[in-house]
């Protein structure tokens, strides 16, 4: 009986050792599956991490604030942001610089032309001091609408972030006077958009600080603008022509505002959240 016993106790032991490393296998197992989940799930997050891109530039530049029809303005701008509103109308700012120095991620891609539309959101009157001169503005608040540029180099580089710049044949302008921009529709140069100011007295240089929104088909738009202006023309009277295939014609075939022409040096921030 003695004898009889152990045999019975010997494979009962065996089969708890295994059953208990069959537990531990399945546990480690599990464990593992845990561990590639989570690397899946920060590559996950990496691939939608944020995308920067920073932009130098000094350049001469007119800049003209202009009243537009605000129902028109509200079908551009997503609903989540809050128009700026002014006597019953919203504001749009028609910006166009020649820059001498333009430096984008630390390559050289100087001479730079280029001219942008944003619209203009109601955001905090708050002042951040840019450093160098006595007085800096509230920050501005606005929507990237459309962005134009003779700089092929801007054109590739912007192509996968999320703000809107597209090629055109010519941007040519004095300030304080006329500019135009030239774009070449189906084999033809046409004038897209003609510009005349009426200049104003000079002023102090100033801080401007802005920060822009937007989104295109790479994602989502957050850019911080910050520099100084050194103006040469200070609350001029503007007058934009504006053509059919201008990105303008939606608010009117003739625009009036008030232009700044003036000297500046800016760097821009650009961050593209994938969405």
């Amino acid at each position: 009986m003695k004898i009889k016993k152990q045999f019975v106790k010997g494979p009962l032991n065996i089969l708890w050792i295994g059953l208990f490393f069959f537990y531990l296998i399945m546990v480690g197992c599990k464990s593992s599956s845990s561990v590639i989940k989570r690397t899946k799930t920060d590559n996950s997050d990496q691939k939608t991490s944020e995308k920067v891109n920073v932009l130098d530039v000094e350049c001469i530049e007119t800049a003209c604030f202009i009243p537009v029809d605000s129902s028109t303005a509200r079908g551009i701008v997503p609903n989540e942001y809050v128009l700026y509103i002014e006597d019953g109308s919203a504001q749009i700012i028609f910006i166009v610089q020649n820059c001498s120095s333009a430096i984008w991620d630390e390559k050289d891609i100087s001479p730079l032309k280029k001219a942008h539309i944003w619209i203009r959101l109601d955001g905090p009157d708050t002042i951040t001091p840019v450093p160098g001169v006595e007085k800096t503005l509230p920050t501005y608040f606005w929507w990237d609408y459309k962005g134009k540029t003779t700089n092929i180099s801007l054109d590739k580089y912007t192509e996968s972030t999320a703000w809107n710049v597209d090629l055109v044949d010519s941007i040519e302008f004095s300030l304080t006077d006329y500019g135009k921009v030239v774009e070449n529709i189906n084999g033809r140069c046409h004038v897209i958009l003609e510009w005349f100011t009426d200049p104003a007295g000079s002023a102090t240089p100033l801080g401007i600080n802005h920060k822009v929104s937007g989104r295109n088909e790479n994602g989502k738009l957050n850019a911080n603008i910050s520099g100084i202006i050194r103006p040469i023309s200070s609350g001029g009277k503007s007058r934009l022509k504006i053509s059919a295939d201008s990105p303008l014609s939606i608010f009117g075939t003739e625009l009036y505002g008030v232009s700044f022409d003036f000297e500046m040096i800016f760097q821009a921030v650009f961050n593209t959240t994938a969405e």
